[in-house]
């Protein structure tokens, strides 16, 4: 019995010793794992999730835990294993099926091999097993986006966006799901909500535009018609107000509506010799709608002798000594509701003045901003063009005329690549150290800001033909407070910086506008760092199909159309497309701006390619072509049925063939990636 005794203590204390093995691993795996997703620099980063998942895989040698299971999934998802990942969730899962935090792992896994719609179910269940234990509240309605499933992510970000208000990332995806969407009946719940949204400030607004645009036309009844509602009711409806203000009205129908009350209240104003201040409001949201839009909406020879009158009368004014804006303030709104302050002989002087009005401040806000925009000019590193009709179009409608940022989680530019190409290796200096992005042909500035503050370690250097334009990107950097970018004037043609190359050439709606464009194309490999990688996006032939037909109609003379006759010509399409076949054109965010439309429809130069010519630009200069990088889960779903399984993502002959019956596949470009690989010569 002593013996017995002896060896059941020997048994316990060896099940202790065990115990407490297993327990010092897991602490160990569950700190390693702590710090690795503090630290920013990818090596380290790596090597924590490496010794994260040592300590955890020895936990589990002496143990089999569920919990530690989980851990483990977390780790190999975190170095890009989603195989193993799955294999330690699912036996998790096997052990405990009702664990809502399992659940939500599994989720990421799926969302990690892009299986969208398995990750919403996935997500689904963790929040019924453990609703507030995990976040797949959150993750849930962006799995519901990435899938398809608009409608309801849209529903499920509105309940979200109640809790969560001040989280951009959930309201930049919020907006772009409603971008994707418009109200088919009138909703006066939905209608509150769209007023929040139109009322945050740095978010994209504008991607509201058709869905308010509905929602005022089912609240209205606006058809060809007009109206049944009165010329007050609208002046006083915050939906309509506030879309004049943030968004763009994209109905030609609710365009004639913004151009009566726009004339009633100039004429009514006039007739008056003021403003009714029950009407203010309304004048300065038309004003800052004619800013946005570039003041694109015609007008009446009647009302054009009214501006021209209040010209007068402003100029007149200023001329004095002593005016102040209080005194003209009337005149200043009703001819911002048509004109810039900024075409006016005494522009300068107006800008100049102190002490504006408060119903004046955010007209006066825009306008100094513009007027700052002249007042900056860019070192030029190549020799410009003289006589170059295409920058010419460029200094008189800077394009785009952009707000705001869409927001995104910060991430290394490696990490992005490698999500989108997750067979190509990506070189570690993607992951660890600076990336010199060169954006060729960044207009304003978007896309190059964008990198700048959403991509870790980047340095951009933004280059354009067009001073406008670099004074517009520069001004947002600034606004941004990004000190990682520079702007520099540049022509194509003939870049050649001295002992520089860039680890990312980015070259989007830029070539196609360039008629030697293979000469700019060779500059641009030429400042690329072999093995480097160039994302290249060009109109498509089969795409643009209605737009350069029209466009062969328009553009007959090269000649640069001035702003009178672009709206005349805009509006005549508008009246003309009685059977839509037009719609494409028409339903187009550029037809609701000045620089947009010259962009659309009366560019100085254009081409478009297919994707036979993209293989042979790939093969001329040494590019390995990688796929394309903005298709969504959709058209991929569409391609694979139409190869039944069998065709090649990678293979631009298989894409080829899918577009010619699906014609409008790229209506947003060929937006694709290549990696240079020089041949030894």
């Amino acid at each position: 019995m002593a013996n017995t005794a002896a060896m059941n203590t020997s048994q316990n204390n060896s099940a202790i010793d065990v115990l407490q093995a297993f327990k010092t691993e897991r602490l160990a795996a569950y700190d390693q794992y702590r710090s690795a997703q503090a630290e920013s620099q990818h090596n380290k980063k790596q090597e924590k999730f490496y010794l994260a998942r040592e300590h955890i895989s020895k936990a589990l040698a002496l143990h089999i835990d569920s919990n530690c299971l989980n851990l483990l999934a977390r780790i190999e998802l975190e170095l890009g294993e989603t195989t193993a990942a799955n294999q330690a969730i699912n036996q998790a899962l096997s052990l405990e099926p009702e664990n809502g935090g399992f659940w939500y792992t599994v989720g990421h896994c799926q969302m990690a091999e892009k299986l969208y719609e398995q990750a919403a179910i996935s997500f689904e269940q963790a929040i019924k097993f453990s609703p507030k234990q995990t976040l797949a509240e959150i993750s849930y309605p962006f799995a519901l986006a990435e899938s398809g499933n608009i409608v309801k992510a849209f529903q499920k970000f509105r309940e979200l966006v109640k809790t969560h208000g001040n989280d951009s990332t959930i309201r930049s995806r919020l907006l772009k799901c409603a971008k994707l969407i418009s109200a088919d009946f009138y909703d006066p719940e939905l209608e509150q909500d769209v007023l929040t949204y139109l009322k945050w400030t740095d978010a994209n607004t504008h991607n509201l535009s058709g869905l308010v645009t509905s929602l005022i036309i089912h609240k209205y009844a606006i058809d060809d018609t007009g109206t049944a509602a009165g010329f007050e009711e609208l002046a006083h409806c915050d939906l309509f107000l506030w879309s004049l203000r943030k968004a763009t009205l994209k109905s030609s129908h609710v365009e004639k509506l913004i151009m009566a009350m726009r004339f009633e209240v100039l004429n009514y104003s006039t007739q008056k010799g003021h403003i009714d201040k029950k009407h203010l409001a309304l004048v300065e949201a038309i004003a800052q709608y004619g800013i946005t839009t570039e003041y694109i909406l015609p007008c009446s020879d009647a009302e054009q002798n009214m501006v021209d009158s209040l010209m007068a009368l402003i100029n007149q004014s200023l001329d004095k000594s002593g005016c102040t804006p209080i005194d003209i303030s009337g005149a200043l709104m009703l001819f911002a509701m048509y004109g810039s302050w900024l075409s006016l002989d005494k522009a300068k002087e107006l800008m100049s003045l102190q002490a504006w009005p408060d119903e004046l401040l955010s007209l006066f806000e825009r306008k100094r901003e513009l007027l700052k925009l002249k007042t900056v000019n860019f070192k030029a590193i190549t020799e410009l063009p003289v006589d170059s009709q295409v920058k010419t179009q460029y200094e008189s409608f800077p394009y785009p005329q952009w707000q705001s940022l869409d927001e995104q989680v910060r991430t290394s530019y490696g990490k992005a690549l490698s999500f989108v190409y997750p067979n190509v290796e990506i070189p570690d200096r993607y992951f660890n150290n600076t990336v010199d992005v060169l954006i060729a042909g960044c207009g304003t500035g978007r896309h190059a800001i964008n990198i700048a503050k959403h991509f870790e370690n980047t340095k951009v250097t933004a280059l354009d033909l067009s001073q406008s334009s670099l004074a517009y990107g520069h001004f947002k950097s600034k606004h941004y407070s990004l000190h990682n970018i520079e702007f520099y004037l540049a022509d194509l043609l003939k870049l050649d910086i001295k002992n520089k190359k860039f680890d990312i050439v980015e070259c989007s709606g830029v070539l196609h506008h360039i008629e030697d464009y293979k000469t700019a194309l060779s500059n641009l490999t030429n400042h690329l760092k072999p093995g480097g990688f160039i994302k290249i996006s060009l109109y498509s032939e089969h795409a643009r199909a209605s737009i350069r037909n029209l466009r062969e109609k328009l553009t007959k003379s090269r000649e640069l159309l001035d702003h009178e006759q672009i709206k005349v010509i805009r509006q005549a399409l508008l009246n003309s497309d009685t059977n839509g076949s037009l719609k494409n054109i028409i339903d187009s965010d550029d037809f609701y701006s000045m620089s947009g439309i010259v962009d659309l429809l009366f560019h100085q130069y254009e081409r478009q390619f297919n994707l036979m010519d993209i293989k042979t630009l790939c093969d001329e200069f040494d590019l390995c072509w990688l796929g394309f990088s903005n298709l969504d889960n959709q058209t991929m779903d569409k391609f694979s049925n139409f190869y039944n399984g069998y065709g090649k993502v990678d293979s631009l002959q298989d894409w080829h063939e899918f577009e010619q019956e699906n014609p409008n596949t790229f209506s947003a470009m060929y937006q694709f990636y290549c990696q240079y690989t020089p041949k030894l010569k």
